[in-house]
């Protein structure tokens, strides 16, 4: 094969929502009214890994002597060459202020971001697969065209293959590819958790 159809995960966009309490208990309940939602359900943190897909990309073009026609020739075409783009954004809680906070709930929040950061990279990295796995379904597409010559075959094979990518590359394709990842990594878990004393 010519080349191959890439995914590239650009640099996390940091996005932190600000929350406040004078103790680990209230500011978890502020993470509670302002975190993220994550599929219905509250999360301190997330990370979005949108992908778009290239305008155009680089064909492979093949004339098919395994089934050809009667008369002229038959074509297929792949694609072979372009870029997915993934942009993710993480979403984290960050303290107004920790003045009122102990030294030992001090310690136990940076060690909680610490921990919840280093999760959401994680999810940074799966949006690679995710992307790596979207751009093999890319692959996979093809058209296949005949015609009296070359050209009207090759013709034929590129409407063919707008037709077969439309139909098995749709934005559902796209969503599920990087959501199945994600699913993956936190199917060991959902990250760390904020340990402090209810007294409510």
């Amino acid at each position: 094969m010519a080349g191959n159809v890439k995914a590239k995960v650009e640099t996390a966009k940091k996005a932190p929502y600000t929350v406040a309490g004078t103790t680990l208990e209230e500011i978890w309940a502020d993470v509670e009214k302002k975190g993220p939602k994550v599929k219905g359900e509250l999360r301190a943190g997330s990370t979005s890994t949108p992908a778009v897909l290239p305008n155009t990309y680089k064909f492979e073009e093949e004339q098919d002597t395994k089934k050809p026609p009667k008369k002229g020739e038959a074509w297929i075409v792949r694609a072979v060459g372009g870029e997915i783009t993934i942009s993710p954004t993480i979403k984290y809680p960050k303290l107004a202020s920790d003045k009122d906070l102990s030294d030992e709930d001090k310690k136990a929040w940076e060690t909680y971001i610490s921990a919840l950061l280093a999760h959401e990279d994680e999810h940074v990295k799966a949006a690679q697969k995710g992307g790596d796995a979207l751009a093999d379904k890319v692959m996979e597409v093809e058209g296949r065209g005949e015609g009296e010559d070359k050209k009207k075959a090759l013709k034929a094979a590129y409407d063919d293959y707008k037709k077969n990518f439309k139909s098995a590359i749709t934005a559902s394709t796209v969503d599920d590819a990087m959501q199945e990842a994600h699913d993956k990594l936190d199917s060991g878990g959902h990250g760390p958790t904020l340990k402090f004393t209810k007294t409510k």
